[in-house]
């Protein structure tokens, strides 16, 4: 991108904007006891709001894979060994990370049954949440691309990995590849930021 904006630049509101088309101020939970996703308010009318919902009635195929939004009450994640959980509506594929927060040895649900990824020995050789949910939105894309022409649908595919959230770790292969490159020290750098969103103020220093 030459530009870039996002109304909301935290986490789950921001991700809840881009699944609605709606502004936070349209989206926020007033009640904090209610179901919600940092103050992001998590209701039936939001989930049918979801953009998949309306792809789909538009004759779409669609594919959610990486973080839904945050937490176990929102993302629609299944228990190891437990029941099927019913995805949130709108999407033909969901593969949610449950917790979010992981990059390595991660449970992911499927569809709403739980898998667990972390064998090395996966197809292309990596446990690494970012590429296995690259891997899930390539395969989603191939499918329906490979799909017979009469009954081939337009399709979509929404993905959102947790990088770069800390601890930020990066992809095995790619862990050495700039080994002399520092972040610049300019007078921003390491300063504290008491006064701003509380995300940002209680980052300790690095």
């Amino acid at each position: 991108f030459s530009n870039a904006f996002a109304h909301t630049p935290v986490c789950c509101p921001s991700r809840g904007e881009i699944l609605t088309g709606r502004y936070l101020h349209n989206l926020k939970a007033t009640d904090a006891s209610v179901k919600s996703c940092m103050r992001l308010l998590v209701d039936d009318e939001f989930e049918g709001r979801v953009l998949g919902n309306s792809l789909r009635r538009a004759g779409y195929v669609t594919s959610m894979a990486g973080k839904y939004l945050n937490g176990k009450g929102v993302s629609h994640c299944p228990e190891p060994g437990g029941p099927r959980v019913e995805p949130p509506p709108g999407w033909d594929k969901y593969f949610v990370m449950c917790p979010d927060t992981c990059y390595v040895d991660c449970l992911m649900g499927d569809n709403g049954v739980a898998k667990w990824f972390n064998d090395t020995s996966f197809e292309n050789g990596t446990n690494y949440a970012p590429s296995i949910i690259g891997n899930v939105t390539t395969a989603f894309i191939h499918d329906a691309l490979s799909a017979p022409t009469p009954s081939r649908k337009p399709f979509f595919a929404y993905t959102a990995v947790h990088s770069p959230h800390t601890p930020s770790t990066p992809a095995p292969w790619y862990s050495h590849t700039y080994p002399f490159v520092r972040a610049p020290r300019t007078a921003s750098y390491n300063v504290s930021a008491a006064d701003h969103h509380w995300a940002v103020a209680a980052q300790p220093a690095i």
